[in-house]
């Protein structure tokens, strides 16, 4: 057998090899907001612990004042790795990844990496977390702070983000645009960096575009990891909403509006 040629010390290649870790050591929490769509919510945690290879990590579940008031009590108390926390009323999506970011902070041991995920993800490629964690640890020298997967249905206009299977791809850096927050991995620090956590608009909505462009403002970017893939329904959440409660989607609309008085305020920030 031929003898694999090893890297010489002192090289390009031999420093960025001891400079980038392996991600499989590494923490993290994945925090996923739901409101309704319970069958949906089942499907992605089934997924999530039964096919996520290596990477140590613990599931916050808010569940953002839904209609059955049972279902965060007795649907996943299986699970030790998963936490469930309800609103006493609607925070949105915004604030309930900030309140499972700090339910989780007060467990013994604090994680310092974060996953947003939306409930109507569905795991499907074991090794989408690794690929994420080692897409942030190779661009982080670059100024990326945040990653996302790709997926079926990104609900965002970006060709880059859409893939209908898992692939290999090159890893994109954005100029422009924003990442939609359905499978996107970053630290826990970024948010002491650009002054305050995702925003609180109410219900859902226009939060990763603010989020993005405040990321920009302060010099951070939002990268999208070529080799990690996610089943993404998409909108299931708005889908109920426009069924059950109509009324809400005027309000929903509305965060347009929020969204562009946040970023004009941002240019007088430093």
């Amino acid at each position: 057998m031929v003898d694999m040629f090893k890297a010489i010390p002192n090289s390009k290649v031999f420093n960025e090899k001891i400079e980038v870790k392996p991600f499989a050591n590494q923490f993290v929490d994945v925090i996923i907001p739901f409101y309704g769509n319970y069958e949906g919510l089942a499907r992605l945690v089934y997924s999530l612990i039964y096919k996520t290879n290596l990477v140590n990590f613990r599931v916050c579940l808010v569940d953002d004042c839904s209609p059955n008031v049972t279902f965060h009590e007795t649907g996943f108390e299986a699970f030790p790795n998963i936490k469930v926390v309800r609103n006493s009323s609607r925070q949105g999506f915004g604030a309930s990844l900030e309140i499972g970011m700090n339910t989780l902070a007060r467990e013994r041991r604090v994680f310092p990496w974060v996953v947003f995920m939306h409930s109507d993800v569905v795991i499907k490629e074991k090794n989408w977390l690794l690929y994420l964690g080692q897409s942030m640890l190779n661009l982080k020298n670059k100024g990326v702070k945040m990653v996302s997967a790709t997926t079926n249905n990104p609900t965002a206009n970006n060709p880059y983000l859409m893939s209908d299977k898992p692939q290999v791809r090159e890893d994109v850096i954005l100029e422009d645009g924003y990442l939609p927050l359905y499978c996107a991995l970053c630290h826990r620090d970024l948010f002491s960096h650009i002054h305050g956590s995702v925003k609180h608009y109410p219900y859902m909505g226009f939060e990763d575009r603010e989020l993005a462009d405040r990321m920009r403002h302060y010099g951070y970017k939002q990268a999208i990891c070529g080799k990690s893939w996610v089943q993404h329904e998409g909108a299931a959440t708005l889908k109920y909403v426009r069924v059950k409660e109509p009324e809400v989607i005027k309000i929903i609309e509305e965060n347009k509006n929020l969204w562009k008085e946040d970023v004009k305020n941002l240019k007088g920030k430093s």
